[in-house]
């Protein structure tokens, strides 16, 4: 597999909406085999899947995991050279007065690390970061 874009969450879960974005669909089977996930956002799908109560939907999002997800996305991990990338990164945000949530700042090192594009929603949150490139899919 020939990693260029990391996912976001908000990227990944897109294909689950009653309504998904027709950009990020297009994007998403456009980009099959160059997209993966990190760790901390395989944490936050499986937290998310976990906090559900019992329903259809919980149903819908645990077979997503299982059968699209986790045999397609490889998950990269978060280890001590992204730790020290995100000590920077978070000092570095802090210092300019726009902290980002910790799980934000460890998503964009480990985009750093592995030098992959970042695809989020939430471009303005990575803005601060001049060696990250980020993308929206949903404008696109």
């Amino acid at each position: 597999m020939n990693l260029k874009y990391l996912l976001d969450t908000n990227i990944l879960f897109e294909p689950l909406k009653a309504t998904p974005s027709s950009s990020v669909m297009g994007q998403i089977r456009k980009k099959e085999g160059e997209c993966g996930i990190c760790s901390p956002v395989w944490h936050e799908i499986l937290f998310g899947m976990q906090r559900l109560p019992s329903s259809n939907r919980k149903d819908i999002v645990r077979d997503y995991i299982e059968r699209v997800i986790e045999p397609s996305m490889q998950i990269l991990p978060y280890d001590n050279h992204t730790a020290n990338i995100h000590a920077c990164l978070r000092a570095e945000s802090e210092s300019i007065g726009r902290p980002l949530p910790f799980v934000g700042s460890q998503i964009a090192a480990i985009a750093l690390v592995n030098d992959l594009i970042l695809v989020t929603r939430n471009t303005k949150d990575f803005s601060i970061f001049k060696d990250l490139e980020v993308e929206n899919w949903f404008l696109e």
